[in-house]
């Protein structure tokens, strides 16, 4: 236990570098429960949320699941990107073999599921490992292709990613009677410039050669375990798959590539007797089959998102399978890959090195609209009607515990940000009332879309404005120019200019929140345009006495960045 929890710092000291853009690509595989246990979606997705994990794969296009993802991400206030499936058992139903046709209603029906939670959802996966299917290749892979095709065609506007995870048998070997198939696929994928997905398991290859494979080869842990290797399992596999994509043709050569699945099992069972068959194996299997052997491959795979240019990594799973036979290679190790088990603590998941989920950009975080809320409502209804039938559901009772006050304080919150949108508004509208004329250096058009006259021995110039816009500004003309400075240093650039503007239109919705602000402001437009030449704008007094007092709610000095930011 000491050793695993060593382990775990060593880790995290590694990866405090790896930067949280790269981190944030290694998301899991959301793989369901069977329904003899219970409906456990929203305690999986709960736990996906406070693991910090920001990709979830899905191996279904359920509008419900995808509403519990958003549900616990927006109590998390967390980034959430979800890519939906539609595996070959559900677009191919009962079974999803060869034989049985495509349901193109249910296929069409995600469409509108990615549509409507695009806020989120970032694409769909199209069938899962179908080669070991028989859905590939001698006119096999005909239902594959369609569909997607139909996704590439019906999704071509959205920006949406479009897969298929392959299995690391169905690209190796690269033979010739594969070359048409994986063309055809991977044309398709350019097209929404998706990246080819391949499932890669080194814990279940170390398991079929454990006496052939050196474990720091198949953790990715070079001389940790064992000697130093030149490449591990992971690298040389990622190699493969480049190397396969060149022989494709030129054109596919930089397909960008992403792992759909792999995992370390990180639990056993009971220890293999001598008297089981394959004992050996079983043996060797369970020394291998532990926490500390789990964490450390997956920090491995966060260096490999950077140092192999991955578009992403899947951890498979979120969720034990713990009803699973015990089959070969791995045997009793097949049922626990989840990493909920692994990370019952979740600070010390890979995702906690950086926290990704709650970084920059400022997009793709998970809110509660209008229609979620009112599915909320509906599903609280029904948890508490299940409670007073049976108060021993302790699915129910557990839900109910967490969502209420988590959404009490959502909705407070959000009440909260709209009070404070609603007082921004009311002093934009008083700013805008008390000017009944542009000072200098503004736009003659307000933030409601209003023309306002130049102020007194102003005149409106034109110029360049968010990037290739041109607004028309009030500036001092030559005329009052020319009492305070020669000709030479009124010949102001008009590059100097536009980039003053530009400044001054980003700055301009922050500082206006209060009245105080245009003092501040014009003192930091005029001490900095001072250093280029704007003597006229010396001026200032005459502008200041434009605004109406005001009393000041915040220090001159903090609204005093505006200095550094006018002409950067």
């Amino acid at each position: 236990m000491l050793k695993f929890f060593a382990l775990v710092l060593a880790s995290l000291s590694l990866g405090v570098a790896q930067n949280y853009q790269d981190l944030q690509k290694l998301g899991v595989n959301f793989a369901f429960p069977r329904p003899e246990v219970g409906n456990l979606a929203p305690k999986l997705a709960q736990k996906a949320a406070a693991l910090g994990v920001v990709r979830v794969k899905l191996f279904v296009c359920d509008p419900w699941v995808v509403y519990q993802l958003r549900k616990y991400y927006s109590f998390a206030k967390s980034k959430l990107e979800i890519m939906v499936g539609m595996p070959q058992w559900i677009a191919k139903p009962p079974q999803g073999g060869p034989q049985s046709p495509v349901d193109w209603e249910v296929v069409k029906a995600c469409t509108d599921v990615i549509k409507n939670n695009s806020d989120i959802v970032t694409g769909v996966f199209v069938f899962n490992e179908p080669c070991v299917h028989g859905l590939c290749f001698d006119g096999g892979g005909k239902d594959l292709l369609d569909i997607l095709g139909y996704y590439t065609e019906a999704l071509k506007d959205t920006n949406m990613s479009i897969n298929v995870p392959f299995s690391s048998s169905c690209i190796f070997p690269m033979t010739p009677n594969k070359i048409y198939f994986f063309q055809t696929v991977v044309r398709l994928l350019n097209k929404t410039k998706s990246p080819i997905t391949i499932n890669l398991y080194p814990y279940l290859d170390y398991a079929f050669k454990p006496f052939n494979i050196p474990i720091n080869h198949a953790l990715g842990s070079e001389g940790l375990y064992g000697p130093l290797t030149e490449w591990s399992q992971i690298d040389m596999d990622i190699a493969r798959v480049h190397k396969d994509m060149e022989r494709l043709g030129p054109e596919f050569k930089d397909t960008p590539i992403q792992i759909g699945e792999s995992g370390w099992s990180h639990a056993y069972g009971n220890y293999p007797q001598s008297w089981e068959e394959d004992f050996a194996r079983k043996q060797r299997v369970y020394e291998v089959t532990t926490p500390e052997y789990a964490n450390r491959f997956y920090m491995n795979l966060v260096q490999r998102l950077h140092s192999l240019g991955l578009a992403g990594i899947y951890i498979f799973e979120l969720g034990s399978e713990s009803w699973k036979p015990a089959i070969f290679p791995a045997y009793d190790g097949e049922k626990h890959f989840g990493i909920s088990g692994l990370y019952d603590n979740s600070s010390k998941a890979p995702w906690h090195i950086d926290n990704p989920s709650k970084h920059p950009p400022w997009t793709g975080f998970a809110t509660m609209r209008p229609e979620d809320w009112r599915e909320f409502d509906d599903e609280q209804a029904q948890l508490q009607a299940r409670v007073k039938k049976n108060p021993q559901d302790w699915l129910a009772v557990e839900q109910l515990k967490i969502d209420a006050p988590a959404a009490d304080k959502l909705r407070n919150q959000t009440v909260k940000q709209q009070l404070k949108a609603d007082e921004q508004r009311g002093k934009h509208a008083l700013r805008a009332k008390a000017l009944d004329c542009t000072p200098a250096h503004h736009d003659t058009y307000n933030e409601f879309g209003n023309k306002i006259p130049c102020c007194k021995d102003l005149v409106v110039q034109s110029v360049k404005c968010r990037g290739t816009d041109v607004c028309e500004f009030c500036m001092p003309s030559n005329k009052t120019s020319n009492k305070t400075s020669n000709k030479t240093s009124n010949k102001t650039s008009s590059k100097t200019l536009s980039h003053a503007a530009q400044k001054w239109q980003q700055v301009q919705v922050g500082a206006a929140a209060n009245l105080s602000w245009a003092a501040c402001a014009v003192g930091a437009l005029a001490a900095a345009t001072l250093l280029v030449g704007y003597v006229a704008l010396l001026r200032r007094v005459s502008y200041s006495s434009l605004i109406p007092a005001a009393s000041v709610e915040e220090p001159c000095e903090i609204q005093g960045a505006l200095e550094k930011s006018i002409l950067e």
